[in-house]
């Protein structure tokens, strides 16, 4: 592993993020915590800013099984250091490191109060909310972030689509299930899953020549091959 940059040879903020960035595209995370304590730590030259700890934490998110604690102690990190606002990229971070870690309720929370400040939150932030809400078994709340992702106009992605079927699908929302299906060819994203999906909710709702209508339209498209 390459040396840790030290404070020092930062001149300004931007060098800083700079030594942040490569450790974030280099995934490692380990040296990029390192590298921002020194940045908190030193007296002269480039201090922490919001962009410091928004590398940071995007960095952690994507190491090993554990790193998603790091990022949610530089999230309460930031909210400890006077001065700094948390932007819609640091809570999308925290939310990815609370899906990462299964901490749901926490995923949920965040999400939430970044909706109420107005922070402009990424698809993949939204995915996890979706995805926790799954987890909860709240089929009702996946489907509204699927309407929230829409209304920020944002182009919901196939996974977006069938993450929130899934969770229709745990609920035995069978109805729903096929209404969101209906969703995605309206928006030309059908998928293997989300077809899959679809079927299992044709047969479990007793739609069997719904069914066979998917699996004929299916192969049209084919989105089974």
């Amino acid at each position: 592993m390459p040396a840790v940059i030290g404070a020092a040879a930062w001149e300004d903020t931007a060098g800083a993020a700079l030594s942040l960035s490569a450790c974030a595209r280099g995934r490692r995370w380990a040296e990029a915590l390192a590298t921002l304590r020194r940045l908190g730590a030193s007296e002269k030259g480039p201090r922490l800013d919001t962009v410091a700890f928004n590398v940071a934490m995007s960095a952690a998110v994507t190491g090993d099984s554990e790193s998603w604690r790091h990022a949610l102690q530089l999230w309460a990190q930031l909210r400890r250091t006077p001065g700094l606002r948390r932007s819609a990229v640091t809570c999308g971070s925290a939310v990815h490191a609370c899906s990462k870690g299964q901490a749901w309720p926490k995923a949920v929370a965040l999400l939430r109060a970044a909706e109420v400040q107005g922070l402009e939150l990424s698809l993949v932030a939204y995915n996890c909310g979706i995805a926790a809400w799954k987890r909860g078994q709240r089929w009702g709340s996946a489907v509204e972030i699927l309407r929230e992702v829409r209304r920020v106009q944002l182009q919901p992605s196939a996974a977006t689509q069938n993450s929130a079927m899934s969770a229709c699908e745990v609920c035995h929302q069978w109805e729903q299930v096929l209404i969101l299906w209906k969703d995605q060819q309206m928006w030309h994203q059908q998928s293997a899953v989300g077809c899959a999906t679809a079927l299992r909710a044709c047969v479990e709702g007793g739609h069997l020549d719904a069914a066979l209508g998917l699996l004929a339209a299916a192969g049209h498209h084919r989105c089974l091959r």
